[in-house]
């Protein structure tokens, strides 16, 4: 297994975003629970320790993005924005998409899609 930086730095990347998202979460899991903030961090912990194990959500991007890829599909994103509009870019997917069916709203989604069933 080669070691590649840019591959290093997008994990990098998503670690520190996954963080940023999950400490404020986790801290309000603890107090809504009621065994205070450090419980929670603790809960956040054990659970991404767990699910590492387990990298089911990297294969459900990387099956939906090959089905996005294929010619006899279509695909139509909206609100993409922030860390996955990030991750798309980081790991060269958005690149394989066709960049006009990103589109900036749910009205215009909905027209693109109807374009691409009635093909």
């Amino acid at each position: 297994m080669r070691l590649d930086l840019q591959i290093l730095r997008g994990d990098i990347f998503g670690g520190i975003a996954a963080a940023v998202v999950s400490l404020p979460l986790a801290l309000a899991f603890g107090v809504a629970s009621g065994l205070g903030p450090v419980a929670g961090l603790y809960g956040a912990i054990i659970f991404s320790e767990t699910t590492s194990l387990d990298d089911s959500a990297a294969l459900v991007v990387d099956d939906l993005a090959t089905a996005a890829q294929t010619e006899t599909r279509g695909c139509v994103v909206t609100g993409l924005s922030g860390p996955a509009a990030e991750a798309l870019e980081v790991f060269g997917i958005r690149e394989h998409l066709p960049q006009e069916h990103f589109v900036p709203d749910l009205e215009t989604a909905k027209k693109l899609a109807w374009e691409l069933v009635n093909r």
